[in-house]
């Protein structure tokens, strides 16, 4: 069972079709950890930017759900931003839960 401190976390909201996160992640799901080290909400840029230093590669994060502890290897796919700029991305849409 899970045993996390309270404390702001990233939850998945919606994941997108057509990503490798489509079949492993689900809305609810709570981003506790990318590749062994602790993810701290609220700085949204946190999980871009540690998703963006693997360059590709896949990560491995550990996810909350249903009150038990999960890892998943997801690999990010690049995507352009609205600004024309590249991003590799999970294919999720997080938000910062309190």
């Amino acid at each position: 069972m899970a045993c996390h401190e309270e404390r702001a976390a990233y939850v998945v909201d919606v994941v997108l079709p057509g990503f490798d996160a489509t079949t492993k992640l689900e809305p609810g799901d709570r981003i506790v950890a990318i590749d062994g080290e602790p993810l701290h909400a609220p700085v949204v840029p946190a999980l871009v930017t540690e998703v963006n230093a693997r360059a590709g590669s896949p990560v491995t994060l550990v996810v909350e759900r249903s009150g038990h502890d999960q890892t998943i290897v997801v690999r990010p796919q690049q995507d352009r931003t609205n600004d024309g700029k590249t991003s590799w991305v999970l294919g999720i849409r997080p938000r910062v839960t309190p």
